[in-house]
This record gives structure tokens, C-alpha cells and sequence, in this order.
């Protein structure tokens, strides 16, 4: 029985795990639709080159589940107003937090696990932490030619939280460190 309860936490923590990666994945595709939907200039395929043609799909997905960071292009020559931006900044942190509601009533009537409504409101506060309060503001950058690109870091910093052997090997100083790596 002792070696039951190992294998149970590691089933768990894997499923939180993927969850996280996956509500992750959906936070940042909230912001490439809400992009590719106000800005022509946001096509998928301008997203995948990126400024470079050895870009792929793969690149993306990687990108976006282990970066947590999604790259969009803006056309410099259009007229990208700061509403636009906004739409397309706050669309991540309002799915996220759709979600993370959503999990928790689904969690309540019994129908799914509980580490599924805690992998989205970690990834709701994520999104929310940065793309409502700012604290890992997008940046602009300029690239080749006539585009420029908005690139939206949504978190990563939620997953020191997954794993407690990490806050208790030295009281959390070295997570501390990596977290206040990751903000500055």
C-alpha cells in the first residue's frame, strides 16, 4: 500500500501538468484568433515565419506551450490603434478566466478532476497577472522591412507552483530566484 500513494501523487502531477500545458496553449491561442481576426496583417502564416523563413508549425506550438509567449505581427503601415492592442492583450486573461470558471463549476457538479480547475486558475492567474495588470508587459519590436511585432509573455512562473520539492528544498529561495529572474 506505501507504494500506492507515490505512484497516485505522480498520476496527479502529471495530469496537472498537461492541464497546465494545455489551458496555456488556449491562452495564447486566445490572442493569435483575437489577432488574426482584427489585424489582416496577423494571417498564420506571417505568425509562423515570424521574420524568418526556417519558422515552422512545430516552432509555434513549442513557442507557445513551453514559452508561454506568442509573437504577433503588426503591419506598421496600417493604422493599429491602441483599442486594437488592448482587445487583443486582455483576450488571453478573459478566456483564461472563462475557463477557469467554467472548470470550477464543472468541478462542482462532480464531473471533472480537481487538479483541472487548479491548472486554469493558475493560468487564469497568469494571464491576469500579465495581461491585465501588466506585469510582463508585451513588447514591441521592430523587425524586418514594414512589420513590426507585439510579442505577449503570459506567465511560466505558474509552474514553480506545481511542484512543492521545490519550495521545500531550501524554504522556496532558489523558486524565489528563478520567479524574480523571470519578472525582471
Amino acid at each position: 500500500m506505501k507504494n500506492a500513494e507515490p505512484q497516485q501523487r505522480r498520476s496527479t502531477t502529471a495530469a496537472l501538468l498537461i492541464a497546465y500545458f494545455i489551458f496555456g496553449a488556449l491562452h495564447e491561442s486566445a490572442h493569435l484568433i483575437t489577432a488574426s481576426w482584427l489585424l489582416p496583417a496577423s494571417s498564420l502564416s506571417a505568425i509562423l515565419n515570424n521574420g524568418n523563413n526556417n519558422s515552422s508549425i512545430a516552432t509555434l506550438i513549442l513557442r507557445i506551450l513551453l514559452g508561454r509567449c506568442i509573437t504577433i505581427p503588426i503591419d506598421s503601415n496600417a493604422n493599429n490603434n491602441a483599442m486594437t492592442i488592448a482587445l487583443i492583450t486582455h483576450s488571453g486573461w478573459i478566456f483564461s478566466m472563462s475557463i477557469a470558471i467554467l472548470c470550477h463549476a464543472l468541478y462542482k457538479q462532480r464531473r471533472i478532476s480537481s487538479v483541472v480547475p487548479l491548472a486554469a486558475y493558475i493560468t487564469a492567474l497568469e494571464g491576469m497577472t500579465t495581461d491585465l495588470f501588466g506585469f510582463i508587459p508585451q513588447q514591441q519590436q521592430q523587425q524586418l522591412f514594414d512589420r513590426s511585432y507585439m510579442t505577449f509573455f503570459c506567465g511560466n512562473f505558474g509552474i514553480l507552483l506545481l511542484n512543492s520539492s521545490w519550495l521545500s528544498i531550501d524554504g522556496g529561495r532558489t523558486a524565489l530566484d528563478v520567479l524574480e529572474k523571470m519578472v525582471s
